[in-house]
Order: structure tokens, then sequence, then C-alpha cells
């Protein structure tokens, strides 16, 4: 199997797709912060209210609960998701790995001034060994 080791993805995505996918998640965070709204109103924890739906998932910000700190699910929820961003990026591996791919989770993480549970960091160290 191909090694990805010092392989870099250079622009995979052209400025059309790049506009498309600004689009895709202009969505995704207008219904995120609309989900929010519905969640607080709800009177439930977020916790009890994702066991009686099947929807993006939707966490605010500790420190600031009216600001979003993540969702996930976005493929389950979005098909413009899934075919502007997780397809071609799925593709391109698969080509240079030459190998099935499967999509075990996705999510986005919003990086909001003076927001987030944890300092600015690189997850990289974690897997590089």
């Amino acid at each position: 199997m191909p090694s990805l080791n010092a392989q870099l993805l250079r622009r995979p995505f052209d400025d059309a797709q790049i506009d498309k996918i600004a689009g895709v998640m202009e969505q995704v965070t207008a219904y995120a912060n609309e989900l929010r709204s519905i969640i607080d109103g709800s009177g439930l924890s977020i916790e009890k209210f994702y066991q009686g739906h099947n929807t993006l998932i939707v966490v605010p910000e500790r420190s600031d609960p009216s600001s979003l700190c993540r969702v996930e699910y976005i493929t389950g929820w979005s098909p413009a998701f899934s075919e502007h961003v997780v397809e071609p990026i799925q593709s391109l591996l698969e080509q240079k790995l030459d190998r099935r791919l499967r999509l075990f989770k996705d999510k986005c993480n919003y990086k909001n001034p003076k927001g987030g549970a944890f300092p600015p960091h690189q997850d990289a160290a974690a897997y590089l060994g």
C-alpha cells in the first residue's frame, strides 16, 4: 500500500468547489444555530434532546452557550456536505492509498475567540509518535 508520509494534497479543491463548500457550511451553521435555539427552548439537556432526535449534533461553547463549539453528524444531515466535501476527499484518498475507505465520523470545530475547552494545540503529536 502506498504511504502518505510527507505527501501533501496541494489544493484539492478549485475556487468553484471552495465556494460551494462555503455555502454548504453556511447552511450547516445556520441550521446549527437554529437547532441550538430549539434545544435551549426545549428545557432538555443536550443528551436528553438527542435521545429522541436523529439530526445534526450541536454542541455550544461552555463559556458562552449562545456560540457554537462544534457540530457532528454533518454527513448524515446534509447530503450536500457529503457530495461536496466527503466524496471528493474520500475519492482522492482512495486513489492515493489504492483501497476503499469509509468515513468513521465527521465533526466541525468552530474556533471562536476566547472559546473552546482547550488551549490552541496541534493534534498531530498524538498520531505521529
